[in-house]
């Protein structure tokens, strides 16, 4: 579902089913949840019920695909004055319908009767509203683009075998805390130090798989292993419950 905020027309109020106003939005399409009102605002036939059902999510499909405008068959806008479902009048006619033959009969006389139809907008105000949609065709582009680079910027940082900020291979962390390789991998595992695989260029140019773990967390629990181990005295081993015998080698800063 498309979220488009819009300000409506100035000839959203033109357009009446019951005594209730029929609001527009700047593509032209007509309120659901104002038709809901007019036809009685029971809890059963809100819009979303009607949206919900497949053969009106293929009705939409269709009509989308049909179109030979960049307007879509629908519009919901979430929050503001102006809040909503808005859709098309062949929507409308389907809604309407949904409802009881009546209603959409009614809705079908009262479009048929030419009240301030689209088709009836000034010079001026169809350029204003080609206007509104090309700044929303570009607004969506950029959005589109902005995603695409982050990808791409992702990727390329992939090919490149670089590691993540804020990560470390397992021999960073033997060098950065003076364990072996082995208990490292078991200090990850026993305190569940995040960790995962990533691409990584080896230093003679060969890119490989390489198990980084953050390196916040594994700083943290190593932390921890040094408060809560024991050495006996003249001893090189240290013990700690969850990682047993170690030994630990002087770190150079």
């Amino acid at each position: 579902m498309h979220h488009l905020v819009t300000q409506p027309t100035a000839d959203t109020s033109s357009l009446t089913i019951d005594g209730t106003t029929i609001r527009q939005d700047s593509a032209g399409r007509y309120s659901l949840n104002d038709l809901h009102i007019a036809a009685g605002s029971e809890e059963r036939h809100k819009p979303a019920n009607f949206l919900r059902q497949d053969q009106v999510r293929d009705l939409c499909a269709e009509i989308d695909r049909c179109s030979d405008m960049s307007i879509a068959s629908f519009e919901s806008i979430r929050g503001g004055i102006n809040q909503g479902t808005y859709a098309c009048r062949e929507l409308v006619y389907a809604y309407a319908m949904w409802i009881s033959p009546a209603f959409n009969l009614k809705v079908i006389r009262t479009f048929d009767s030419g009240i301030q139809m689209p088709t009836q907008l000034t010079e001026m105000e169809m350029i204003a509203r080609m206007a509104t949609i090309a700044a929303e065709s570009q607004r969506r582009l950029l959005v589109i683009e902005q995603r695409i680079s982050g990808v791409s910027e992702e990727v390329n940082r992939i090919s490149a075998g670089a590691i993540p900020a804020g990560w470390q291979t397992i021999k960073n962390l033997v060098a950065i805390s003076g364990l072996s390789d082995e208990k490292v991998r078991t200090l990850i595992a026993a305190f569940r130090v995040e960790s995962k695989k990533v691409p990584f260029n080896t230093p003679n140019g060969i890119l490989t798989n390489a198990t980084v773990a953050s390196e916040a967390e594994f700083l943290k629990a190593l932390t921890e292993v040094k408060r809560g181990a024991t050495r006996p005295c003249r001893s090189k081993y240290w013990y700690h419950p969850k990682l047993g015998r170690f030994e630990m080698k002087e770190v150079s800063v």
